[in-house]
């Protein structure tokens, strides 16, 4: 079964964003990892850049299902703070953000969270 877990441990987070100094993240980005059978298959980064609007970055994501899954669990915790818009800079990993629903700018991948999360009301979708 696929798994989506934080990552809290400090020296972790550090060397990621050792590793991936090049990237947008930053101090206060919160990272996400994906495993199957205690394996891992993959790593997001994200931020919250204001009251409603986030940035994702895959890291280490090569597999498509996990890849979905760490998008949407990263969208998810935006939106359970406020997040309304969501971006992502361009990269090999396009084809994951466009198959979650994702539009291509001329700069960035983006997306209104709205049409990701979806609440079941009054016992219908």
């Amino acid at each position: 079964m696929l798994e989506i877990h934080p990552i809290k441990d400090e020296a972790e987070i550090e060397a990621l964003k050792k590793k991936y100094e090049d990237s947008f993240i930053s101090h206060d980005a919160v990272f996400l990892r994906s495993e199957e059978l205690g394996e891992p298959t993959g790593i997001c980064a994200f931020k919250i850049h204001s009251g409603e609007d986030m940035e994702i970055e895959l890291l280490d994501t090569e597999d498509k299902i996990a890849g979905d899954l760490l998008i949407r669990a990263a969208i998810s915790y935006g939106e359970n703070r406020g997040v309304a818009n969501c971006t992502a800079l361009h990269s090999d990993n396009d084809s994951i953000f466009v198959g979650v629903g994702f539009e291509s700018g001329e700069e960035k991948l983006f997306i209104n969270v709205s049409k990701v999360i979806h609440y079941r009301r009054n016992d219908k979708w």
